[in-house]
């Protein structure tokens, strides 16, 4: 069967709400809003973190932050992921794929340079170096990732509105237009996805004060999406409200394009997009786990988590002090409060209890054999790591113009 090359759109910061993918024809629509109104819109994705390099581990490996190690911002990658874990681009490169990170503003190895062919870090306005890519005669897989809100929000230190948020949205969408019409085939899969969300200053909030991005949990920060377009989906644009895991993203790519699945927590949501009962499936679960902490003002490691259902989400924070720990806990009713207003901890303790209890079994008392998701398939597990490679130059900061 003949491999299809994956072309994937990553737009630091994206939030659903800020794209239109309603069916009206309209001039302000951007090209970002056209597009991911073509295919498989999945609007309701939690991610492992609200911030970049954990939530990007986490995309990659298909694994919480806990598990790979990347689980707070001081870390670095590739060298705190833990041995032994596959990532998707070592399936992609024992496929025979040849692939390209181009990454905006990086100043360290967010996506897992492991067995691409190329990796650029870009300082902004720099060209995209593609001649290489689009040369290329074998399958190919190309990551861009779009820093503009995430830099513009820094930028404003604090002042970041909505409406500096649509603005830094539509320099990102021409950016797309150009690379998609110049590099995107009928028969490719396309992916346009975030690793979180981010707050802006105009918006209602709880008792949470996000003056750092990625420090707190509200869903502003933790709630990305993603959209997925193949030949076949264009015909049927859907909106699924499933909830859903940015670790699910890579299982779900692999599946459709019928190449060797990653062996992690992430589960693929093909059955979702096709309507079809798969026989033995992995069911999809019905709760995200989100963490956070090493960020600036909090200590090295997680001091924050949450566990997020469809309708419900549970908070508990480490607060240390001179009379020692202690945990703050919060509770809110989603549906009925959106921005996290409402703390419910102390009145509906029974579905608080059901949620820790979550995080007990899933993160502080989990203990972590990385073999253990490859024990059905050990030797093709080494096989794929003895094929991985690593970029000798990891190509920082570029230097041509347009």
């Amino acid at each position: 069967m003949l491999k299809r090359n994956i072309i994937w759109f990553q737009v630091d910061s994206l939030r659903p709400e800020f794209l239109d993918t309603s069916t009206n024809e309209s001039d302000n629509k951007t090209f970002l809003d056209k597009l991911v109104s073509k295919g498989d819109f999945f609007s309701n994705c939690i991610s492992a973190a609200p911030y970049t390099i954990a939530s990007e581990i986490s995309i990659f490996t298909g694994l919480y932050p806990h598990v790979h190690g990347v689980d707070g911002w001081f870390k670095t990658s590739p060298e705190s992921i833990k041995k032994n874990i596959i990532t998707f681009t070592d399936i992609l490169k024992d496929e025979g794929y040849y692939s390209t990170c181009i990454y905006e503003s990086a100043v360290r190895a967010y996506v897992p340079p492991y067995s691409f062919d190329e990796y650029h870090m870009l300082e902004p306005g720099i060209r995209f170096p593609l001649d290489k890519f689009g040369n290329c005669k074998t399958n190919k897989f190309l990551f861009c990732q779009f820093s503009g809100i995430h830099d513009d929000c820094i930028r404003l230190k604090g002042k970041y509105t909505k409406g500096d948020y649509r603005k830094s949205l539509e320099k990102i969408s021409e950016k797309i237009e150009i690379l998609y019409n110049s590099l995107c085939g009928e028969s490719d899969i396309i992916i346009i996805a975030s690793d979180h969300g981010v707050r802006c200053v105009d918006e209602l909030e709880g008792d949470h004060r996000e003056n750092v991005t990625g420090r707190y949990l509200t869903d502003k920060t933790i709630k990305a999406c993603f959209s997925i377009l193949t030949k076949e989906s264009l015909e049927k644009f859907t909106i699924h409200d499933d909830l859903v895991r940015t670790l699910d993203i890579v299982p779900t790519i692999l599946d459709l394009a019928n190449l060797k699945p990653l062996r992690a927590q992430g589960v693929s949501l093909k059955s979702i997009i096709c309507d079809e009962q798969v026989p033995n499936k992995i069911p999809i679960p019905k709760h995200v786990i989100s963490q956070t902490g090493g960020m600036l003002t909090s200590p090295w490691v997680p001091d924050t988590w949450s566990v997020r259902t469809k309708d419900w989400k549970y908070v508990l924070t480490k607060l240390e002090s001179k009379e020692g720990k202690s945990f703050k806990k919060e509770l809110y009713n989603l549906v009925e409060d959106e921005f996290e207003v409402n703390n419910l901890y102390g009145i509906d303790n029974g579905i608080a209890k059901e949620l820790q209890t979550i995080l007990d079994v899933e993160v502080f008392d989990y203990k972590v054999d990385i073999l253990d998701f490859y024990k059905d398939n050990l030797e093709e597990h080494r096989q794929i790591l003895k094929s991985r490679t690593y970029p000798l130059v990891l190509q920082m900061k570029i230097t041509y113009k347009n």
